[in-house]
């Protein structure tokens, strides 16, 4: 026999190749159990969020309504949240003091919104929320003005021209609804509102809103859910062979890297 250092361009011996197979097998018994311990604690907090936002412009009278898609995905539903926004902007409020006394006091006057859905279940019959311009007056007894007349003019009259104001309001569903947003398809609600206006109660004291506000904002609708465990375990098991395969594969000669083997005569 002789010595020889020739290109390696056959498969290793047999013995090798087994040898390599039981590495392999005891690297995915300890690989394994660690990946589904940690698919375990990666599925319970690898929470997606899919949101939903409809804007809107509403005035008295007119509701307005939206369309939201059900939850249509793979996984486990976790919430659903509701949230309600109100913006307004403008109108005018005039008070005019008819009485034969001073008056002190609080205005407010804005919008009352509410949403409803004859399709899905809401926290509430009816989601109620209220957008709203405040401020004190202080009044002086009626100064000649006849009643009936709304005159805004000092002492004994004011008047108020809003600005902007917004605000939100959110609700959680409860779970034994939830198969009211889970399917193929679509829902509405509808948003409706209507003005708000409060002064107090006072004799001979009048008060209306002679400009309207104008009203606008959106419904949200978030989904919060958890992936099928399932496809998590897919893409961990297959980051776990991949890797097993790589490191192999570095040990392993090449067709083209030189190794020494006896040969026999």
């Amino acid at each position: 026999m002789y010595v020889t250092n020739e290109k390696a361009n056959k498969d290793p011996p047999l013995n090798s190749k087994s040898a390599s197979l039981r590495k392999t097998q005891n690297e995915i018994k300890i690989i394994f159990p660690i990946f589904a311990v940690f698919m375990t604690t990666v599925s319970a907090t690898m929470a997606n969020s899919i949101v939903q936002k409809q804007d809107f412009s509403a005035v008295f009278g007119s509701p307005a309504s939206l369309t939201f898609d059900r939850f249509n995905m793979s996984g486990t539903l976790t919430s659903v949240e509701i949230v309600f926004n109100l913006q307004i902007e403008g109108g005018t409020l005039i008070i005019d003091n008819d009485s034969d006394s001073n008056v002190s006091g609080t205005f407010e006057f804005g919008i009352q919104g509410s949403i409803s859905s004859i399709e899905v279940n809401l926290p509430d019959s009816s989601l109620e929320t209220w957008v709203f311009y405040s401020g004190v007056f202080n009044l002086d007894s009626n100064v000649g003005d006849g009643k009936g007349d709304y005159d805004p003019s000092a002492p004994d009259g004011v008047q108020y021209s809003g600005g902007s104001e917004s605000g939100d309001k959110s609700w959680l569903v409860n779970n034994m609804s939830w198969n009211d947003y889970i399917g193929t398809g679509t829902y509405n609600v509808v948003v409706s509102i209507a003005p708000w206006l409060d002064c107090g109660s006072f004799d001979n004291l009048e008060y209306a809103i002679t400009t309207p506000v104008s009203t606008s904002g959106y419904v949200e609708v978030a989904y919060t859910y958890v992936p099928e465990p399932a496809t998590i375990t897919t893409m961990l098991c297959a980051g776990a062979f991949a890797l097993i395969k790589r490191k192999n594969s570095k040990n392993r000669p090449f067709c083209g890297e030189g190794f020494l083997y006896i040969k026999p005569i």
